[in-house]
């Protein structure tokens, strides 16, 4: 008699996970995107010779090369669309904001919207200037407590149309800021940063009701009261 074969059951889990494994591999290391997007527009001549036609593997080594070769590029966010394959790209570009003198050894550098300090900037670029009395090194970070302030004072100056005209970093840390009027408005960055701002728009509402005042020195540093002579 012939015995019977015993047919093994198949474990399904291992399929599973083959399948999957052969999956993720085609996706990351064969898998192309034919379609493009890229923020900020400008960039899409770096997107279109890094990430289109490119598997993913290759798009985030290509990612790691940009940011290191290019110091304005300070992050690229990725979003793939398997079914369109399409590759969104998002680039986080730091741009100049402003021109930071040093005082102490009369020296420029560019300050940008993440709070670097980074090369020497040209005296005839049109950016708002910051002199500080506080020593300012070449490739290092804008004290956070400034960097938070200068983001809220810039955010009210282009929501209030509030114009500045030059920012001064004074040895003891305190910051004025003069205005297109020649006032000079005075911030403490180690006291609350959006109290001082709201003092500085009720004042700015309070002159515009009285037109006849207009103090040259207004000093918002002192919590729940505003100086002005």
């Amino acid at each position: 008699m012939k015995r019977k074969r015993k047919i093994k059951n198949i474990n399904w889990d291992y399929v599973f996970f083959f399948f999957i494994l052969i999956t993720f591999i085609y996706l990351v290391f064969f898998f192309n995107f034919k379609s493009l997007r890229v923020s900020p527009p400008e960039k899409i001549f770096l997107g279109e010779k890094y990430f289109l036609n490119k598997p993913l593997i290759l798009i985030f080594l290509n990612s790691k090369k940009l940011i290191e070769e290019n110091k304005e590029i300070m992050e690229i966010n990725i979003k793939p669309n398997f079914f369109q394959r399409k590759i969104i790209i998002n680039f986080k570009i730091a741009k100049p904001l402003a021109i930071i003198y040093d005082a102490l050894n009369q020296k420029s550098y560019y300050l940008d919207n993440y709070g670097r300090i980074t090369k020497k900037a040209e005296s005839n670029e049109n950016f708002l200037t910051i002199i500080s009395y506080k020593e300012i090194k070449e490739g290092a970070l804008l004290n956070p407590k400034l960097k938070n302030f200068f983001d809220l004072l810039f955010e009210f100056s282009n929501l209030y149309s509030f114009k500045i005209k030059k920012i001064i970093i004074h040895s003891n840390f305190d910051i004025s800021v003069i205005n297109n009027l020649d006032q000079q408005f005075l911030f403490d960055p180690n006291k609350d940063h959006e109290e001082q701002i709201k003092k500085l728009y009720i004042f700015l509402e309070y002159q515009k009701e009285q037109k006849f005042i207009n103090p040259k020195r207004i000093d918002l540093r002192i919590p729940q009261k505003i100086y002005f002579k």
